[in-house]
């Protein structure tokens, strides 16, 4: 998620200084001198726009360091983060940090990479996978390791579990930590139309991550959009997925880290040994376990006919409330004026699956 103008900023700043864990991401907003980290503040040079007296500009989160069959380094961020909401050409210059900790003055010698890939949204209620894009490393720009600012290292990718317990180092936020409460998730995500912008696009993800705030601390905020979702471990934690929009309340959604990684044709810069590893969750809720393949049947045959009911916003998998041992389809209801009468439409249950109903102001990527 991005800032917007240098009002808004120097808010979240005030408000990210309050957070005591690690530094409230403080650090994750300044200029670092090169090879950088990764987890902090950067974006599109031309990320910005004007409107009569107001000028806006948008910065998110350098996530995570990648690199082709070829050894080539990247930088992994999102479409809106890099690449401007699809406008973005190839070779623009993306900095670090980005233009909202420049007070939205462009520099060239802060470049760290050049716009080098996107994955373009595709609208009409098509299906979308991924909100990613890439930029090519400049020389020495960016830490060969891989580290993640208060993470380290990322591992190699991991299945993602109802209940697993994750982390993510971001621009406004710094390190915060979460926990996984949905998958398979599909969700109507409103994608500003450009930097500054008030009107929005609804855009259709599917196969998504739903995190859910661990603490009090919100799990995410407005400019940590890009960051890396990591397992909640120490050392090397294994790579879960992308973020990139969240709700009011801190909670995020993100990409799965193997569509992303496979669409891209790149792989995580990192510790461990490359390849899948395997998550053993209590209950073994995964997308690979049996029980979660039977209930994403159950998600299927009824998903489209819950999303036509105005004021829903997403369905996915997640864990019964009631009976922790058993899933449960997970409905995702807009609050505001339909919200009663989709909640009300929602049928307990489906198939014999208890249906559980969460509550949100919508999905946005700022």
């Amino acid at each position: 998620m991005r800032r917007k103008s240098l009002l808004v900023f120097l808010l979240i700043v005030f408000a990210g200084l309050q957070q005591a864990w690690p530094d409230g991401g403080r650090m994750h907003r300044q200029s670092w001198s090169r090879p950088i980290p990764l987890g902090i503040s950067g974006g599109n040079s031309r990320d910005f726009f004007v409107s009569g007296m107001s000028e806006y500009c948008c910065s998110g989160t350098l996530g995570a360091a990648v690199k082709n069959a070829s050894g080539d380094m990247f930088i992994l961020s999102n479409n809106h983060v890099l690449a401007r909401d699809n406008k973005g050409r190839l070779g623009e210059l993306i900095t670090q940090p980005g233009l909202v900790d420049m007070n939205c003055e462009s520099n060239p010698s802060q470049a760290v990479g050049k716009l080098s890939r996107v994955v373009r949204y595709r609208f009409s209620n098509q299906a979308n996978y991924v909100d990613a894009a890439l930029a090519r490393a400049l020389p020495g720009a960016v830490a060969t390791s891989g580290r993640i600012l208060d993470i380290g290292p990322p591992g190699p990718p991991v299945e993602a579990a109802i209940g697993m317990r994750v982390k993510k180092s971001g621009r406004t936020s710094g390190r915060t930590t979460g926990i996984v409460d949905a998958l398979n998730v599909t969700a109507l995500v409103e994608m500003p139309t450009h930097c500054g912008s008030s009107s929005s696009n609804r855009i259709r993800f599917v196969n998504q991550i739903y995190v859910r705030n661990a603490t009090s601390v919100k799990f995410l905020r407005a400019g940590d959009s890009g960051s890396l979702l990591v397992q909640n471990k120490q050392a090397c934690p294994g790579t879960v997925g992308l973020l990139y929009a969240g709700d009011d309340r801190g909670n995020g959604v993100a990409n799965r880290i193997q569509d992303v990684l496979r669409i891209l044709n790149v792989s995580i810069v990192g510790c461990g040994n490359p390849g899948l590893v395997p998550f053993q969750a209590r209950m073994n809720k995964t997308m690979t376990d049996p029980n979660f393949i039977a209930a994403s049947g159950v998600q299927s045959r009824h998903q489209e006919t819950l999303l036509r009911l105005p004021g829903l916003i997403g369905v996915g998998i997640g864990g019964d409330a009631t009976h922790p041992d058993k899933l449960a389809i997970v409905v995702f209801i807009k609050r505001g004026p339909q919200a009663a009468a989709a909640a009300r439409a929602v049928p307990p249950q489906l198939e014999s699956m208890t249906v559980r109903k969460v509550y949100t102001s919508g999905f946005v990527a700022f």
